[in-house]
């Protein structure tokens, strides 16, 4: 049986190299490619030399020669012998870029390998938790592939501003345009945008998790997949919530009592309209983010892309974090894992989140970003950050009876400003004061 070979095109590597060594303008086409990119240790230490004298003025071969003699790599690199062999032997620059192709291609299948060696380390390691064996194997199956197309570097600021104005264009006719809330109200102040991460925070009994539903039914009703991972509800409870308005019957009576004649009815028809929305739900108790992030991408896979992922709620998740992280650290672990996730499916991600007990301390209980729990990370990392609170939770004889407070304490692309929702406490519901949000 033949010995496997390690991936590597070395007559492709030697043609970019002599190629840059004859007209160094071709740099600008191997963004692609980086020093070890090259099998060969002097192809590698040749290319890393092009680059470093381009920095400075011209490229030629002496002055590469030199610059190999300087960082005592000359030797290493093949001599100056070497150097004029790839010279002579480029005739013609024609067939750079599939050269170019060629070398950036076999790079890839190297890093690929790398991965799988070490993801076969990490299956093999005593105790290894599979989750967590599996998002570590994701990442670096992503991190293999995203490296073969290389950094952009620097490029032209036009470049962004016609970005720029095609996304406009884009907008204008339709074709693309920010997430609305699904609340006119919330929509003046805020509009999610793909690679978001939301924060909605709240004391426990201000509706974070159905103001969350609201979001992602917002998502569906505008043509988009949606997840959510249900840390504390069973997917018969978040069902439940679903049906109540629609069935004309409190959340309560749907989930806990027996229900008699069109009751019944009612239920089964809203069961039946709801079950053709695009949702998705996992309700598994204390997921991780390693859970989430394989769940999100197995379903990019398997169905596409999601408009919206929900995680209700942050503090409930479970972190790879061991003995000696701080509570602090592990939810900075959640938040940037989170947002990473939201960027790179390119969908909105919404995070519940617990407000700490100082808010109950002041005679004014709206909550300010200190209240959050662990608040340094989850503010650094959030585009938006919304917090709700209830006067009527607090004071039964406010003049503000079913209406909740939506305060907007972070806003990446606007301004903070509290926005005032209906609220419904028979079916735990938001909607907009002027269209009834005392259901």
């Amino acid at each position: 049986m033949s010995r496997p070979v390690v991936p590597a095109h070395l007559e492709a590597e030697r043609a970019v190299l002599g190629a840059l060594l004859v007209d160094a303008r071709l740099l600008g086409q191997v963004t692609t490619l980086d020093p070890a990119s090259f099998f060969l240790e002097r192809h590698h230490l040749l290319f890393q030399a092009i680059g470093q004298v381009a920095e400075r003025g011209t490229v030629e071969p002496m002055a590469v020669a030199e610059q190999l003699r300087k960082t005592k790599h000359l030797e290493a690199a093949g001599g100056p012998g070497y150097i004029a062999e790839l010279v002579d032997e480029t005739g013609t620059t024609a067939l750079f870029d599939r050269h170019v192709a060629m070398v950036r291609d076999r790079a890839q299948l190297r890093r690929i390998l790398d991965a799988s060696t070490a993801i076969g380390a990490a299956a093999m390691t005593p105790g290894a938790e599979v989750g967590e064996v599996i998002e570590q194997a994701m990442q670096l199956v992503l991190d293999a592939t995203r490296q073969a197309t290389g950094g952009r570097g620097l490029r032209p600021a036009a470049e962004a501003y016609q970005a720029a104005i095609e996304e406009i264009q884009e907008r204008y006719a339709g074709r693309r345009q920010g997430l609305s809330t699904g609340f006119s109200a919330l929509d003046e102040t805020v509009s999610f945008l793909p690679g978001d991460f939301v924060v909605v925070a709240g004391r426990p009994g201000m509706g974070k998790s159905a103001l969350m539903a609201a979001l992602s039914d917002a998502v569906i009703a505008q043509g988009h997949a949606a997840a959510e991972f249900h840390l504390e509800m069973s997917q018969a409870q978040v069902a439940f919530r679903r049906m109540a308005p629609r069935a004309d019957t409190p959340m309560f009576v749907l989930a806990a009592k027996p229900l008699h004649g069109p009751q019944v009815s009612r239920a089964v028809q809203a069961a039946a309209e709801l079950s053709t929305s695009r949702l998705y739900l996992d309700d598994t108790p204390s997921a991780s983010l390693a859970d989430v992030t394989a769940a999100a991408r197995r379903h990019l896979a398997a169905h596409g892309g999601l408009g919206s992922i929900v995680v209700d709620y942050l503090q409930l998740m479970r972190t790879s974090g061991g003995r000696g992280t701080t509570r602090d650290q592990q939810i900075g672990e959640l938040t940037r894992g989170l947002k990473a996730l939201a960027k790179e499916l390119q969908c909105v991600v919404i995070a519940g989140s617990q407000l700490n007990r100082d808010c109950e301390k002041r005679t004014d209980k709206r909550p300010l970003l200190a209240d959050l729990r662990e608040s340094g990370s989850i503010e650094a990392d959030a585009s938006v950050i919304i917090a709700l609170y209830r006067d009527e939770y607090y004071h039964p004889d406010t003049r503000d009876k079913g209406v909740a407070e939506a305060i907007v304490l972070k806003n990446r692309n606007g301004a903070t400003e509290t926005v005032k929702l209906g609220f419904g406490g028979r079916y735990t519901r938001f909607s907009d004061l002027e269209t009834g949000g005392s259901w």
